[in-house]
């Protein structure tokens, strides 16, 4: 009976957590100011049951009354949760993008790989604001540019940067 009120407890408390301030339906991915669907969402909330299940069936084994065997499952149960919230945001912190704002590059050096013909594309390589490798189309502001020479990117649009002899 104990169980029972503890879990029709946690459904209303996720109910009404949700209805002012989550939804859920993202598997608890974050959005900022969000803190109801990171921590209340079905993944945790089955953590907490395998946590709760587990302890309280032990501690009732070992001859503990259902209300404090409750307890301990409460109590292990949280601790699961807390464990499981702080390794995916851990995992979470982890996760780069690959994705670069070419409009950084502006001003930057870069190291012709494939000739820049007067009136033509070549290709220029160089480094983004995150220290990885980016390779552009480029066509020069003034004058063809030789392979392995150095130039400034002096603007980009797309994947094509209009590049200048390096001063």
């Amino acid at each position: 009976m104990i169980f029972l009120w503890i879990l029709l407890g946690s459904a209303a408390a996720i109910a009404l957590l949700h209805a002012f301030g989550g939804d859920g339906h993202d598997g608890g991915m974050m959005h900022d100011g969000d803190m109801a669907s990171d921590i209340l969402n079905i993944r945790n909330l089955l953590i907490f049951g395998v946590g709760f299940g587990a302890a309280g069936f032990i501690a009732h084994r070992l001859g503990q009354n259902p209300f404090v065997a409750s307890f301990w499952g409460l109590g292990f149960g949280f601790v699961m949760v807390v464990a499981a919230v702080a390794f995916y945001y851990n995992i979470r912190s982890q996760e780069s993008n690959s994705l670069s704002d070419h409009g950084t590059l502006v001003g930057r050096k870069a190291n012709v790989t494939i000739d820049i013909p007067e009136s033509g594309l070549g290709e220029v390589s160089t480094s983004n604001v995150h220290g990885s490798a980016v390779n552009l189309a480029a066509q020069s502001q003034d004058g063809p540019h030789r392979a392995g020479s150095i130039v400034e990117i002096v603007t980009v649009t797309g994947n094509t940067a209009i590049v200048k002899m390096s001063a």
